[in-house]
């Protein structure tokens, strides 16, 4: 009988642990340009309030954006997604402008995007490899890129 409560209080504390697991996953948040676009402007408009100190969000300017964004796109995001999502930006943005300092890659301005071609490829691999951020960045638009400069420049 002392057995069968060991393996019971087991079986409920495994199950109260999966529950609790279950709960801290959030689904994955796949971004659009209308997402995107929608963040940036909610941001801009953050700044112009004053709602931003040295560079990153105040709390305040976090949570309007995730009330606009939720309202207007009828979406159900966090404030962690939001700052998953300005992590990402301050990523391009930090990749983007150390590639604009090397020699033999190309930033296209026009169509918003790091133009590696084949023969660069190689010199490409080896940049990756010394920075990791930069891997799966080759050829990649970043529709957002003037969005991101004007709101990753100054805090990144």
């Amino acid at each position: 009988m002392g057995r069968k409560n060991k393996q019971l209080e087991s079986s409920q504390s495994t199950s109260h642990s999966q529950s609790q697991s279950e709960q801290k996953c959030r689904p994955y948040i796949v971004w659009n340009r209308e997402m995107d676009s929608a963040l940036a402007s909610v941001l801009f408009d953050q700044m112009n309030q004053g709602n931003e100190s040295d560079g990153d969000s105040k709390p305040q300017a976090y949570q309007a954006a995730v009330d606009h964004l939720n309202s207007t796109l009828h979406l159900n995001l966090t404030k962690e997604n939001l700052k998953n999502r300005l992590k990402v930006w301050k990523r391009y943005y930090g990749v983007v402008t150390d590639v604009q300092k090397q020699s033999g890659f190309t930033w296209d301005d026009e169509r918003k995007m790091i133009i590696v071609t084949t023969a660069e490829m190689k010199v490409w691999e080896a940049y990756a490899l010394s920075n990791s951020e930069a891997r799966g960045m080759q050829n990649k638009v970043i529709e957002n890129w003037d969005d991101i400069v004007l709101l990753c420049g100054s805090s990144c």
